[in-house]
């Protein structure tokens, strides 16, 4: 008991760290981070440093820790948190926040603004702590949700990198019922895409989510790369790989694959009804299925972001334990 007393004031020591951090003062390192907080208190919070050398962009260290308590309303009720954002760097620094519950985007509110997702443009050194109001939900059960923010490193006037921070993810039970195992989205077994064990020397498709315009690529020159050229308008046809390592949970792991343009939710393959798409993977396990986007008509570049969501429908235990997301993302020039 006196270890996990000390472990546990160690990890509050580097969360307060992190949100007490100052400005990084190499020309080229930055740091970013993302924090929610309940009351004062550390619900998740979530730290990323780089370095620019010879224009490209290395990721020197991340620190992410989830501080997650038994979170219970009642039906349609909304609650608040505190969103903290930091840019501990030399030059500006853009943050998109988007929510997804039961895997489909819900507006939000930022200081009692509702939008789809929200866009935060911080100065050097600048940081700052809006109220965010989560939706209430009507359902009775559990509801799984995740709290996405893409972060964009403008590593010169025409390249940016994009990735996102470990989201926070959090489990609300609706409701004066006990807690289910599963979440009320899980869908029906046969809707998974069931994939296959693959060889572990097979290194196309990586470990993650891929895209790519052949169903099985033989090398990584077959993966698409930014940018994609695409006329106003037109369908683009391409095949999504998710690949799984060692399970995290039994034999194996449950994804769900959502799919955001421009930080707003399109159907993964826009031929089907469903949003999202479902895969089943066991231990280094593979699977593909073709996908289409229709570009949009308005000229201009775009970011196709592809979340995989790794077991997004258990119930979410108190700890410190962070849901993992993979993510991937490609830019569109659309002319």
């Amino acid at each position: 008991m006196k270890t996990h007393g000390v472990w546990q004031i160690f990890k509050y020591c580097c969360l307060l760290l992190i949100l007490l951090s100052g400005v990084v003062h190499a020309q080229d390192n930055g740091r970013i981070s993302f924090s929610v907080l309940d009351d004062g208190n550390i619900v998740h919070v979530t730290q990323i440093e780089y370095r620019i050398v010879g224009g490209s962009l290395s990721i020197t260290s991340t620190i992410s820790v989830t501080q997650r308590r038994e979170l219970r309303v009642p039906e349609g009720a909304a609650f608040d948190r505190t969103l903290v954002l930091g840019n501990d760097g030399q030059m500006d620094q853009s943050f998109k926040v988007v929510l997804l519950v039961d895997d489909e985007q819900m507006p939000f509110a930022l200081n009692d603004n509702i939008q789809p997702f929200h866009t935060i443009n911080l100065s050097a050194g600048q940081q700052e702590r809006p109220t965010i109001t989560f939706p209430g939900v009507d359902e009775e059960g559990l509801h799984n949700f995740v709290l996405v923010v893409f972060y964009d490193i403008e590593i010169s006037s025409n390249n940016t990198v994009r990735g996102i921070f470990t989201p926070y993810a959090d489990s609300l039970i609706v409701g004066e019922g006990g807690i289910p195992g599963q979440s009320v989205a899980h869908p029906e077994g046969d809707e998974f895409v069931q994939g296959a064990t693959v060889p572990g020397s097979m290194r196309v498709p990586p470990r993650g989510v891929t895209i790519s315009r052949s169903a099985e690529p033989t090398s990584e020159s077959d993966l698409l790369e930014s940018p994609q050229r695409l006329s106003a308008g037109q369908s683009f046809s391409y095949h999504t790989h998710v690949r799984n390592g060692v399970p995290r949970q039994g034999n194996r792991d449950e994804f769900v694959l959502v799919s955001l343009l421009e930080q707003m939710q399109v159907p993964v393959d826009n031929r089907d009804d469903d949003m999202v798409a479902y895969f089943n993977l066991p231990i280094n396990g593979l699977a593909t299925m073709p996908a289409q986007l229709s570009a949009p008509d308005q000229p201009g570049t775009y970011n196709l972001d592809l979340l995989a969501i790794r077991n997004p429908y258990e119930f979410l235990p108190r700890g410190t334990s962070s849901l993992e997301v993979l993510h991937t993302n490609v830019m569109f020039q659309v002319n």
